[in-house]
């Protein structure tokens, strides 16, 4: 059943949209967070190495690849992670580069913070130390995996 031409008109004058304009607003507000969040975001990039020797002093020498040498530098934050092994828990341990290597050598020196609850960590054990190494928005990691940007920060 259709209705009549002043009839129609008459109901949308006294509709107030209110619904429809709130619905906009709202979807408005989320969209406008979330292009900020893609492109003011920054989302670590790490560089990950399992070879690595404890020091008498404690610090650690780790290797990295060249490619990832080329991004490390003296003062960035660290990350030591050794999993669960017989009878230990998993640990985390923070971390600091103290020292790159010179040309030739694959060594860095890495300085790891121990605390009262976690006064020491296993010499013998194997675990990953990961480096932060830059810092990108999800908007540069959208681009570099179409192409669009190069591979460099």
């Amino acid at each position: 059943m259709s209705l009549a031409f002043s009839r129609s008109i008459r109901l949308m004058h006294q509709d107030s949209f209110r619904f429809g304009l709130a619905a906009i607003i709202t979807l408005l507000v989320f969209l406008s967070a979330w292009v900020a969040w893609f492109f003011l975001a920054r989302i670590p990039i790490y560089a990950n190495s399992q070879q690595y020797q404890v020091t008498r002093t404690g610090t650690l020498q780790v290797t990295f690849s060249e490619a990832d040498l080329a991004r490390i530098l003296p003062g960035q934050t660290a990350v030591l992670s050794l999993p669960e092994a017989a009878g230990n828990p998993a640990q985390t341990f923070k971390a600091r580069v103290m020292d790159i290597p010179a040309p030739g050598k694959k060594l860095v020196e890495v300085y790891v913070f121990t605390t009262a609850e976690q006064p020491t960590f296993n010499h013998t054990a194997t675990g990953t130390v990961k480096v932060e190494t830059s810092q990108v928005s999800p908007a540069t990691l959208v681009m570099r995996s179409t192409g669009q940007l190069s591979g460099k920060p």
